[in-house]
């Protein structure tokens, strides 16, 4: 049976195939990838099975060419013309279709043109041979002429303009020769070339529609020349259009000029001579020795104007002005060697004819009052006391006609008297015959000063007519500070006008008085001070005023205005013994004030219980807030106790006394911003407290409520 091949494949098993039931078995068979020994060689898929080029694919895993790891299903196609993907087909960009040496994947932006590949040269085709993506400037036709600047077109920009193009009238270089035909060039620079017509391009003057000159030129390049070039109307060799008048066959070009107003050798003026500027009918030419004057010329009358009206070349004598004082004799010079005379001068004061009118004035010859000056030159000729030169008298005339009065003969303070005669011109009230007033002048200007006007006694400065008291220097009439009163009138300090006697406010007092605010009535010394209105009312200096407060009451109050020292006020057993004296004791009441010592200026609290045959009674008594002060009087020291602590601001007192008595204490001076509180406890035979506003009882409350004094502003 080993030697039967059962599968037809040639091999039997005792020839070495592997399985005889499979055709694909056999020694030497090909390998498949089928899991099996195919070449009988006791290996399955031997080879094919390996990846050889560890790609990650076998042959049997269908890698094209396990030699090649960048060959395998699925691989990315690379520009190698190799089927990287072993899809069975190799890109179409990565074949050299035009066999170029590049593909379209390398590079080859036109795989169907041998010429187009990177690198290759550019050629004037319109193409981006060189594969760089763009196409050269010079292969683009921008006029559209069919021709591109690489092959020859010298303006892209001029569809008219290529190579082999037809010339044309523009001097363009249309056929891109190098070179423009002369004829389209303007030689003369007048807008036309020879091609335009120009006949003579050298001749700026002369092309198409230029305007006809009279040169015997063809200047319009018509083919002839102009009418008026051909046509001389007086035969004087002189064509029309040069001739200024072709009918005068004295007047041409270059003919001689004659004096009858005419241009006649045509160079457009007449000369100045042949002119007759001012209408008198004759020329300069023709003898007009001034032709900017009808009244000047040949034979014309003589005028009184030192002019030769007649143009004979002599000025009549008579028309001189010999002394060149404007005025001629022909024009009524009555002396023409004088300059003072003249028609027109000024008639002064010399007796002659000065205005050459025939006549000397009346007031040059008259002398009314006799002094020996005319009337023209007498400044009065009806007082023989003024002339010129006489002699200044002391009345207020300009006696010497010099046109000033003297300095001293004004009354300059108006008094009546003249200053010649007035011993003292500025003052009105010194004058010859014055009445003597009591000023220290010579009044009535005789020389002498009244007994009375020449002495002070006191030596303040004021004559003893004058002053009211003149032993005494303090006392005079001056009012030093100016303010409207003097010491005589009683002012209280004359070296300061805000110390007088003015009542500016109507409250009866003055600043002498001691009015600190003389505008406002309620300010004043001694009137109420005004808490809590930042004003001095009475001008002791200050603002302040004295709250007093209990239980849940406030009062202003005033200090009790002194005129003793505190010690003495309280006056301690005199006249009622063991006892206050002040008046303002009350029975079953702690009184309780603040005075005002005029002694030292300062502020003192008063405690006073009850009052002389009252009841007997005791009380404790705590008081604080006096920082400072000390014990004044201690009313019955021996049967009471107590004591001031001025550097903690404290106090304390125990009293009792006996119904005919009082008790009480005075602590001060209280410090200038005090705020004191005086209370009472475990009192016997006291209801209540009272305080005093000045010298006006003021009663508060409870004896056992707290009261406080303090100072406010």
């Amino acid at each position: 049976a080993d030697e039967l091949d059962a599968d037809g494949d040639g091999f039997s098993t005792c020839d070495g195939d592997c399985d005889d039931a499979d055709p694909t078995s056999w020694p030497g068979a090909e390998e498949l990838c089928d899991g099996l020994d195919n070449d009988c060689d006791g290996i399955a898929d031997q080879v094919i099975g390996d990846d050889a080029d560890g790609d990650g694919a076998s042959i049997c895993d269908g890698d094209c060419d396990d030699a090649d790891p960048s060959v395998f299903p699925g691989a990315p196609e690379l520009c190698d013309a190799v089927d990287n993907d072993c899809d069975g087909v190799i890109p179409a960009d990565e074949l050299d279709a035009d066999g170029d040496g590049l593909p379209g994947c390398g590079g080859d932006c036109d795989d169907t043109d041998v010429d187009v590949y990177p690198g290759a040269p550019e050629q004037c085709n319109g193409a981006d041979d060189d594969c760089d993506g763009v196409v050269p400037a010079d292969e683009a036709d921008a006029d559209g002429d069919g021709v591109a600047p690489c092959a020859g077109d010298c303006d892209d920009a001029d569809a008219t303009v290529f190579p082999g193009a037809a010339e044309a009238c523009d001097a363009v270089d249309n056929d891109c020769d190098g070179v423009v035909p002369v004829d389209e060039l303007d030689g003369d620079g007048d807008g036309f070339a020879a091609c335009d017509g120009d006949c003579d391009d050298t001749n700026p003057a002369v092309h198409p529609g230029a305007a006809e000159g009279c040169d015997g030129v063809d200047t319009d390049c018509d083919g002839s020349l102009g009418t008026f070039e051909q046509i001389d109307l007086d035969g004087d060799g002189a064509v029309y259009c040069e001739d200024c008048d072709d009918t005068d066959a004295s007047s041409h070009p270059g003919a001689a000029e004659v004096c009858d107003g005419a241009d006649n050798d045509c160079d457009g003026t007449v000369p100045a001579d042949e002119a007759d500027d001012d209408g008198d009918g004759v020329q300069v030419c023709a003898g007009d020795c001034d032709d900017t004057d009808a009244d000047v010329f040949p034979g014309a009358t003589e005028l009184c104007d030192g002019l030769d009206g007649d143009c004979d070349g002599l000025i009549p004598a008579d028309e001189f002005d010999g002394d060149g004082d404007g005025f001629a004799e022909c024009e009524g010079d009555c002396d023409d060697t004088d300059a003072a005379l003249n028609p027109g001068a000024v008639e002064v004061c010399n007796g002659i004819d000065d205005d050459c009118d025939g006549n000397v004035p009346a007031d040059e010859l008259l002398d009314a009052d006799g002094d020996g000056a005319v009337n023209c030159a007498d400044c009065d000729d009806t007082d023989a006391d003024a002339y010129p030169g006489a002699p200044e008298l002391c009345d207020g005339l300009d006696n010497d006609c010099d046109g000033a009065v003297p300095a001293d003969e004004v009354d300059a303070d108006g008094d009546g008297s003249l200053a010649c005669e007035d011993c003292d011109d500025a003052d009105a009230d010194s004058y010859p015959g014055a009445a003597e007033e009591c000023d220290g002048v010579d009044n009535d200007c005789d020389g002498q000063l009244p007994p009375l006007e020449a002495i002070d006694l006191d030596g303040d400065g004021a004559l003893y007519c004058a002053d009211c008291d003149d032993n005494d220097a303090d006392l005079n009439p001056d009012d030093v500070d100016g303010d409207g009163a003097s010491s005589c009138d009683g002012d209280c300090d004359d070296t300061d006008p805000l110390l007088n006697l003015d009542d500016l406010d109507g409250d009866g007092l003055t600043t002498c008085d001691w009015d600190c605010d003389d505008l406002d009535p309620a300010v004043y010394a001694g009137a109420a001070e005004v808490c809590g209105n930042g004003v001095d009312d009475d001008c002791d200096a200050d603002t302040f005023c004295y709250e007093v407060s209990w239980d849940v009451n406030v009062d202003y109050v005033e200090p009790v205005p002194g005129t003793e020292s505190a010690l003495d006020f309280y006056s301690y057993q005199s006249p009622d013994a063991w006892s206050a004296n002040t008046g303002y004791e009350l029975e079953r009441t702690a009184v309780m004030f603040l005075y005002d010592d005029p002694t030292d200026d300062e502020i003192y609290l008063f405690l006073i219980l009850d009052s002389v045959y009252g009841t007997d009674g005791d009380v404790y008594v705590d008081i604080t807030g006096v920082d400072g002060a000390s014990l004044i009087e201690f009313d019955d020291v021996s049967g009471d106790t107590g004591e001031v602590d001025g550097a903690a601001g404290t106090a304390w007192f125990d009293f009792d006394w006996s119904e005919c008595c009082t008790d009480g204490v005075v602590i001060g001076p209280l410090p200038d911003d005090f705020c004191t509180t005086i209370t009472l406890s475990s009192a016997t035979n006291l209801d209540t407290t009272s305080t005093l506003d000045e010298t006006t009882e003021l009663p508060l409350g409870d004896i056992l409520d707290p009261v406080s004094f303090c100072v406010v502003d």
